[in-house]
Protein backbone atom coordinates (compact mmCIF):
# COMPACT_ATOMS: atom_id res chain seq x y z
CA UNK A 1 0.00 0.00 0.00
CA UNK A 2 1.32 3.35 -0.99
CA UNK A 3 0.93 5.60 2.24
CA UNK A 4 2.89 7.65 3.82
CA UNK A 5 2.61 11.04 5.98
CA UNK A 6 5.06 13.90 6.50
CA UNK A 7 5.03 17.76 7.07
CA UNK A 8 5.48 19.89 4.10
CA UNK A 9 6.54 23.20 3.30
CA UNK A 10 3.13 24.98 2.53
CA UNK A 11 2.62 28.51 2.62
CA UNK A 12 1.93 30.11 5.78
CA UNK A 13 3.57 27.80 7.38
CA UNK A 14 6.26 24.80 7.69
CA UNK A 15 4.64 22.43 9.24
CA UNK A 16 1.22 21.37 7.75
CA UNK A 17 0.18 17.62 8.07
CA UNK A 18 0.11 16.04 4.37
CA UNK A 19 -1.20 12.33 3.84
CA UNK A 20 0.39 11.79 0.39
CA UNK A 21 0.45 9.03 -2.46
CA UNK A 22 -3.09 7.28 -1.24
CA UNK A 23 -4.18 7.68 -4.93
CA UNK A 24 -1.44 7.07 -7.07
CA UNK A 25 -1.63 4.49 -9.97
CA UNK A 26 -2.45 1.37 -8.50
CA UNK A 27 -4.60 3.22 -5.88
CA UNK A 28 -5.07 1.87 -2.00
CA UNK A 29 -4.12 -1.99 -1.42
CA UNK A 30 -0.99 -1.49 -4.55
CA UNK A 31 2.18 -2.54 -2.72
CA UNK A 32 5.19 -1.19 -2.32
CA UNK A 33 8.48 -0.85 -0.93
CA UNK A 34 9.84 2.13 1.24
CA UNK A 35 13.39 2.83 2.21
CA UNK A 36 13.45 5.36 5.20
CA UNK A 37 17.53 6.02 5.25
CA UNK A 38 18.98 6.90 9.13
CA UNK A 39 20.96 9.74 7.78
CA UNK A 40 19.83 10.05 4.16
CA UNK A 41 18.13 12.98 2.99
CA UNK A 42 15.02 11.05 1.30
CA UNK A 43 12.17 8.85 1.20
CA UNK A 44 12.40 6.12 -1.29
CA UNK A 45 9.31 3.91 -2.82
CA UNK A 46 9.95 1.10 -5.09
CA UNK A 47 6.27 0.01 -7.19
CA UNK A 48 5.73 -3.09 -8.75
CA UNK A 49 5.26 -1.56 -11.61
CA UNK A 50 9.21 -1.00 -12.04
CA UNK A 51 8.75 2.65 -11.08
CA UNK A 52 11.63 3.91 -8.26
CA UNK A 53 11.29 7.45 -6.82
CA UNK A 54 12.00 9.21 -3.90
CA UNK A 55 11.02 12.06 -2.02
CA UNK A 56 14.06 14.37 -1.31
CA UNK A 57 13.12 15.50 2.49
CA UNK A 58 15.26 15.89 5.87
CA UNK A 59 16.70 13.53 7.05
CA UNK A 60 13.23 11.28 8.38
CA UNK A 61 12.02 11.17 11.81
CA UNK A 62 10.17 8.27 13.51
CA UNK A 63 7.53 10.04 16.17
CA UNK A 64 5.68 8.22 18.24
CA UNK A 65 4.64 5.49 15.39
CA UNK A 66 4.91 7.89 12.12
CA UNK A 67 7.68 8.52 9.94
CA UNK A 68 7.58 12.32 9.41
CA UNK A 69 9.76 14.98 7.17
CA UNK A 70 9.80 18.16 6.00
CA UNK A 71 9.49 17.52 1.73
CA UNK A 72 12.13 19.67 0.15
CA UNK A 73 9.92 19.72 -3.10
CA UNK A 74 12.45 17.43 -5.36
CA UNK A 75 11.30 13.99 -6.67
CA UNK A 76 14.45 12.17 -8.19
CA UNK A 77 12.87 9.13 -10.05
CA UNK A 78 13.75 5.77 -12.13
CA UNK A 79 10.92 4.62 -14.71
CA UNK A 80 10.54 1.32 -15.68
CA UNK A 81 12.10 2.27 -19.56
CA UNK A 82 15.36 3.08 -17.48
CA UNK A 83 14.84 6.89 -17.66
CA UNK A 84 16.09 9.00 -14.92
CA UNK A 85 15.55 12.61 -13.81
CA UNK A 86 13.90 14.62 -11.13
CA UNK A 87 10.53 16.19 -11.06
CA UNK A 88 9.60 19.65 -9.07
CA UNK A 89 12.61 22.04 -9.44
CA UNK A 90 9.99 25.01 -9.99
CA UNK A 91 8.43 23.80 -6.47
CA UNK A 92 12.02 23.92 -5.10
CA UNK A 93 12.99 27.08 -6.52
CA UNK A 94 9.18 28.71 -5.55
CA UNK A 95 9.60 27.42 -1.89
CA UNK A 96 13.20 28.68 -1.90
CA UNK A 97 12.14 32.68 -2.88
CA UNK A 98 9.58 32.40 -0.16
CA UNK A 99 11.43 31.47 2.83
CA UNK A 100 9.86 28.28 3.25
CA UNK A 101 12.95 26.15 2.14
CA UNK A 102 16.32 27.30 3.74
CA UNK A 103 19.58 27.57 2.49
CA UNK A 104 21.01 25.00 3.78
CA UNK A 105 17.78 22.41 3.36
CA UNK A 106 18.18 23.85 -0.33
CA UNK A 107 21.57 22.99 -0.84
CA UNK A 108 21.14 19.48 0.77
CA UNK A 109 18.16 18.66 -2.00
CA UNK A 110 19.93 19.79 -4.32
CA UNK A 111 23.06 17.67 -3.51
CA UNK A 112 20.68 14.53 -2.55
CA UNK A 113 18.86 15.03 -5.89
CA UNK A 114 22.31 14.79 -8.00
CA UNK A 115 23.56 11.68 -5.73
CA UNK A 116 20.22 10.04 -6.39
CA UNK A 117 20.26 10.73 -10.12
CA UNK A 118 23.63 8.88 -10.23
CA UNK A 119 22.69 6.00 -8.25
CA UNK A 120 20.25 5.18 -9.71
CA UNK A 121 22.00 5.27 -13.11
CA UNK A 122 24.14 2.99 -11.66
CA UNK A 123 22.20 0.90 -10.30
CA UNK A 124 24.16 1.37 -6.45
CA UNK A 125 22.59 -0.65 -3.90
CA UNK A 126 20.48 -0.65 -2.57
CA UNK A 127 18.70 1.06 -6.10
CA UNK A 128 20.28 -1.70 -7.91
CA UNK A 129 18.53 -4.92 -7.29
CA UNK A 130 18.41 -5.27 -3.65
CA UNK A 131 15.29 -3.03 -3.26
CA UNK A 132 13.38 -4.95 -6.13
CA UNK A 133 14.56 -8.03 -4.82
CA UNK A 134 12.71 -6.91 -1.21
CA UNK A 135 9.91 -5.67 -2.95
CA UNK A 136 9.12 -9.43 -4.30
CA UNK A 137 9.56 -11.02 -1.13
CA UNK A 138 7.01 -8.69 0.35
CA UNK A 139 4.46 -9.43 -2.26
CA UNK A 140 4.92 -12.96 -2.06
CA UNK A 141 3.74 -12.67 1.69
CA UNK A 142 0.34 -11.80 0.49
CA UNK A 143 -0.56 -9.68 3.10
CA UNK A 144 -3.87 -7.78 3.24
CA UNK A 145 -4.03 -4.19 2.30
CA UNK A 146 -3.65 -1.84 5.19
CA UNK A 147 -7.66 -0.18 5.18
CA UNK A 148 -7.54 1.43 8.73
CA UNK A 149 -5.38 4.26 9.89
CA UNK A 150 -8.10 5.18 12.84
CA UNK A 151 -8.92 8.80 12.31
CA UNK A 152 -7.28 8.83 8.81
CA UNK A 153 -9.06 6.16 6.59
CA UNK A 154 -8.42 4.87 2.74
CA UNK A 155 -10.57 5.89 0.69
Amino acid sequence: MVVHAGTFAASGGRRAFCEVAQRWPGGPGEDALHLVPRDGWWFATWRPRGLLVADVSTQPALVGDEWTYVDLELDPYRRPDGTVGTEDWDELAEAHAAGLIDDHEHRAAVESAHTLEQQFTQGIEPFGTTGWTRLSEAIALELPPLTDFGNQPVT
